[in-house]
């Protein structure tokens, strides 16, 4: 679904897609990921923390989002756990001002927590 909003998800449980090679280009996007505050935009990363070990998958940030997708090592049949997590790339001072009445630990209260999610991509 590509409304799909991790705010309704359990993160805490894999993710679970089920893709045919054969539809998956290299510039194919698996997942698009953006932050859920819009300060955040251009001030996080993502990257595969764990379950990339051959280098099957890709994350690619432009604009502000980032996408998943098959890297430049083609993928074989089979299942694959990856660990997905965000990075912040600027301290909270170095984001925007916050929106005129807020102060800046306001913004800093809504940043949350980093994104820390498992998904389960089973190619066939």
């Amino acid at each position: 679904d590509p409304g799909l909003s991790l705010a309704s998800i359990d993160v805490e449980a894999p993710l679970v897609f089920a893709l045919n090679l054969s539809d998956l280009g290299r510039k194919s996007h698996i997942l698009e990921l953006l932050p859920a505050v819009e300060p955040l935009e251009n001030h996080i990363r993502y990257v595969i923390a764990q379950g990339n070990w051959d280098g099957h998958f890709h994350i690619q940030q432009k604009e502000g989002l980032s996408y998943l997708h098959v890297g430049r090592k083609p993928a074989a049949p089979g299942t694959y756990l990856l660990e997905i997590v965000s990075v912040p790339l600027s301290r909270v001072r170095e984001l925007p001002k916050p929106e005129a009445g807020k102060e800046l630990d306001s913004v800093a209260g809504e940043l949350g927590q980093a994104l820390k999610m498992k998904l389960q991509l089973r190619l066939f």
